[in-house]
């Protein structure tokens, strides 16, 4: 399995190299940060519109391995199916652990959603983006998707946009006709959106395994 886990890594390259040199330039950043933070506001921009584009690595394995066309080469290969899921599942989460580090190295997790005092952090909706893929779009197993998978644009514009956006919407609603007061709820929701994701990865992975089983 691991020479499993380095073939993803190694369709991976791009990204991780582009973190490596994330890595080599923070000290340079963090060191002219406070003195030029105005000229530096560009360069927080494209840090954060990479990790938005990182809200879906899942989409991305799945290009590289070729999407749909090369499902049956993967399962022809001489591994079993469960090494197969669990190589994906460790090159995912893997790939998610490590953004989520330079996601806090660059100090970019701030409340990017905020409906009156209902808020949801960066972290724990690019985490959920990425845990939810596996249900929503890969339920089957990391070579093959769903048959009406929405485009990667699409996905990450609704899992990380839009949903925790009628979440905090929804808490906000609650509060103003049940409470009476629509800053009942003063919280980061996203920890809620966080562990529901982490449940569905879970149930899915479960789900997978099981398949395999009994195939």
């Amino acid at each position: 399995m691991l020479h499993l886990i380095k073939r993803n890594l190694y369709l991976h390259k791009n990204t991780l190299i582009l973190y490596l040199i994330l890595l080599l330039v923070y000290p340079i950043y963090q060191r002219y940060q406070p003195d030029y933070e105005m000229w530096l506001i560009p360069v927080t921009f494209i840090i954060f519109f990479i990790f938005m584009a990182d809200s879906a690595h899942a989409f991305r394995v799945h290009k590289r391995f070729g999407s749909d066309g090369a499902y049956l080469f993967q399962h022809s290969l001489p591994v079993s199916k469960k090494q197969l899921l669990n190589a994906h599942y460790i090159t995912i989460v893997g790939l998610t652990v490590l953004t989520v580090l330079l996601i806090l190295l660059y100090d970019v997790n701030h409340f990017y959603i905020e409906v009156n005092q209902v808020k949801v952090s960066f972290i724990y909706g690019f985490i959920a983006t990425n845990l939810l893929a596996f249900l929503i779009s890969f339920p089957t197993s990391g070579e093959q998707s769903r048959k009406q998978r929405p485009p990667m644009f699409i996905y990450i514009l609704s899992i990380l946009g839009f949903i925790p956006a009628l979440m905090a919407l929804s808490f906000v609603t609650i509060g103003l006709f049940v409470f009476d007061n629509p800053d009942y709820f003063l919280m980061d929701i996203g920890i809620y959106y966080l562990v529901f994701s982490i449940l569905t990865a879970i149930f899915t992975y479960i789900f997978q395994m099981k398949r395999i089983h009994s195939t």
